[in-house]
């Protein structure tokens, strides 16, 4: 997969990263499509004008995972259960988000996938997500959790305090490798660091079952 985007092959790079029908996208995401990313991220390259190995490997996985979350839900009604975007489905919903002035990681994408998997829904915030914005989101949907999504090694932690201190009893969760970038992070039970994809995971399944 790695040398299908370094050939910029997109249809080979799709068709080596589609999730066959029961596979667990959260294994393989972990598997898989991480650390594909780590070793194209290590290389460099000299690219013509249109080419970017990056996303050509972005646009494969975000198409995999889009089919996989179709085929899924497709299946799920026809087993006679409920829509999207039905009441009971949106009770126990996670909000997902980037940090601040992050374009949306796809680690993000693979997250509400893998929870969608195991029976949850889940919903990724794109697009201009201010902190007035982010308020207004969380007031609406009344998640039951929040996670928090970066790939930056210090992100901006405002939204985590700002949603913290306006809904203290809402259950936070924030991928962080950095143990140094964690400290800014409030003190409190319900905002929990997790250092890797695996924990996010798990920490939000744990709350909406």
């Amino acid at each position: 997969v790695v040398d299908a985007a370094i050939s910029f092959d997109q249809k080979r790079c799709d068709k080596l990263l589609r999730i066959a029908p029961g596979t667990d996208p959260g294994q393989w995401w972990s598997t898989l499509v991480e650390p594909a990313l780590h070793r194209i991220a290590e290389r460099t390259f000299l690219a013509s004008p249109g080419e970017m190995p990056e996303v050509v490997f972005s646009n494969a996985t975000l198409a995999a995972l889009r089919e996989y979350t179709q085929q899924s839900e497709a299946a799920l009604v026809a087993g006679g259960g409920p829509p999207p975007n039905h009441p009971s489905r949106m009770r126990r919903i996670v909000l997902i988000f980037a940090a601040p002035g992050e374009q949306v990681p796809l680690a993000a994408h693979a997250l509400a996938a893998a929870l969608g998997a195991q029976g949850a829904m889940a919903r990724i915030v794109t697009g201009s997500a201010t902190m007035h914005r982010s308020l207004e989101l969380v007031a609406m949907v009344r998640p039951a959790a929040v996670a928090v999504v970066t790939t930056q090694p210090r992100p901006d932690l405002d939204v985590v305090r700002t949603v913290h201190e306006a809904n203290p009893d809402l259950p936070i969760f924030v991928g962080l490798q950095n143990d140094a970038a964690a400290t800014g992070l409030p003190l409190a039970a319900t905002v929990q660091r997790v250092r890797s994809f695996t924990g996010l995971l798990h920490e939000a399944l744990a709350v909406v079952r």
